[in-house]
């Protein structure tokens, strides 16, 4: 049932993405950079369950052009989400990665620069990774100065840094890292970290998981070497409350026989591979669809070639068994 429509910051913002947001209702977070007319930089806005605006809130400051987002999190434990917002500063003092957190009343809780400003591709994110609870993870790639690939930086609630791991190797690209609860033996999330491994060996996608104290638990190279697009996620396929790893890509070299997933669980054994679709998808994503009881593996692309029938998504049980193909929208999509 439609709800309602509401236009958000202004036209001068670019980059502008939008999140899930606990403002004592379930409301939208948006956030983006004003980089035409008064160029103010990154901003976000909180929306409540009924479209009314909150709050608006520039942060961090006009240089932070690059790798620039937000994320609502419940990082104090109390009712309502704060709010993290990041980028990268690039130009002016070029001081390289930081986040700012606000509470949840709009007040700033703390600005933290991370990483160095040698780093690139940075991103954040938020798990039950820090000792009192919520964590706030940061990772990129240094690509510059001493050049030593992915790490991943763990920062508690208060903006205090934990934790910092080299992981994988320089040989890694695409690196994406999320929290994950992966045993039920350890409280609190584990940290997963993958990539591909397009230098060196070349040995392709890979991912590893690391406990929140930065012990290496594991490492596992999936798919093979000819798969492109890969990205890593977690899903609670057994609805038992214990994480699998979730991985999908295209296999767009050697036998080029198109998008696949593969699940692992959290001790890093194969559970399931399986090639969906078919080849002439692209732009493919994996998802967790929560149905009858328990979770199952979904997979969305857009088929651009042969037919060009247009976007399509698939769901699969826990064992790999076709449930559902459905195509969606239209071929103009």
């Amino acid at each position: 049932i439609f709800k309602f429509t509401r236009f958000v910051l202004n036209r001068d913002f670019i980059n502008v993405r939008f999140n899930l947001f606990d403002v004592g209702s379930n409301g939208v977070l948006v956030c983006g950079i004003e980089a035409t007319g008064q160029g103010r930089g990154p901003a976000y806005q909180a929306f409540d369950s009924l479209g009314n605006l909150v709050r608006t809130q520039f942060g961090l400051n006009a240089d932070f052009t690059m790798d620039n987002g937000c994320v609502g999190a419940n990082l104090d434990g109390a009712a309502g989400d704060e709010v993290i917002l990041f980028g990268r500063e690039v130009t002016g003092a070029a001081r390289g990665p930081a986040l700012q957190a606000f509470n949840s009343n709009g007040s700033l809780r703390f600005t933290q620069f991370v990483l160095n400003r040698d780093f690139t591709e940075t991103a954040f994110s938020v798990a039950d990774v820090a000792a009192s609870g919520k964590g706030i993870i940061a990772h990129g790639r240094e690509t510059s100065g001493a050049r030593r690939g992915p790490v991943f930086q763990i920062f508690d609630n208060n903006g205090s840094l934990t934790l910092t791991r080299f992981v994988l190797n320089p040989d890694f690209t695409d690196f994406q890292v999320l929290g994950a609860n992966t045993t039920n033996s350890v409280s609190g999330d584990e940290i997963i970290t993958g990539g591909t491994e397009i230098g060196g060996l070349g040995r392709g996608p890979a991912f590893q998981v690391w406990d929140k104290n930065g012990n290496l638990l594991l490492t596992r190279f999936a798919l093979n070497s000819d798969f492109t697009e890969v990205k890593f996620s977690k899903i609670d396929i057994n609805n038992d409350g214990v994480d699998e790893i979730l991985v999908v890509g295209r296999e767009t070299k050697g036998l080029q026989r198109g998008p696949a997933y593969q699940l692992f669980d959290g001790s890093g054994n194969l559970l399931v591979t399986k090639f969906v679709l078919n080849g002439d998808f692209s732009n493919v994503k994996a998802f967790a669809v929560d149905q009858a009881g328990g979770q199952q593996v979904g997979v969305g692309g857009v088929e651009t070639s042969g037919l060009l029938r247009g976007p399509a998504y698939q769901v699969f049980d826990s064992s790999g068994n076709l449930l559902l193909t459905q195509f969606v929208l239209n071929s103009d999509f």
